[in-house]
């Protein structure tokens, strides 16, 4: 099931990547090396963030690992899926927050660089919104 949903985020942000790409027209143009930036940028957090969902099923098979088989082996399996609930919650709301951010960040850049403007107000400087682990910040 990850590897499927894995498979659906990653083209999905490819083909939003391939529409953004068919609007800037001349490659060397300021809108089309803004854009290009951007995308690199949505690439770069969409895949530290799909690491985490995989780092996230590794730790869950650990944890379930880890409980054995002997008595309370239920309530450490429950325990254990709560936790890994509560992981994926975590990440979901990242890969969302990341979304948003890249939509944000479009629109800038095609309301600057893309409509003659020098520059895509209130977007922050590449790598500015990626987080220490390799996540995106909200």
């Amino acid at each position: 099931m990850l590897a499927s949903s894995a498979r659906r985020a990653l083209f999905s942000v490819a083909v939003l990547i391939s529409a953004v790409n068919a609007q800037t027209g001349d490659a060397n143009s300021a809108c089309a090396k803004a854009l290009a930036q951007e995308n690199q940028l949505l690439a770069t957090n969409m895949a530290a963030i799909q690491k985490q969902y995989v780092d996230a099923e590794g730790q869950y098979n650990k944890d379930v690992i880890d409980c054995g088989g002997g008595q309370g082996a239920a309530a450490c399996i429950n325990a254990a899926q709560y936790r890994q609930n509560q992981r994926l919650k975590q990440i979901a709301k990242q890969k969302s927050d990341e979304i948003t951010r890249h939509k944000k960040a479009i629109i800038d850049i095609q309301n600057g660089a893309c409509s003659g403007g020098s520059s895509a107000p209130g977007r922050p400087k590449s790598g500015a919104n990626i987080a220490p682990s390799g996540g995106a910040r909200s």
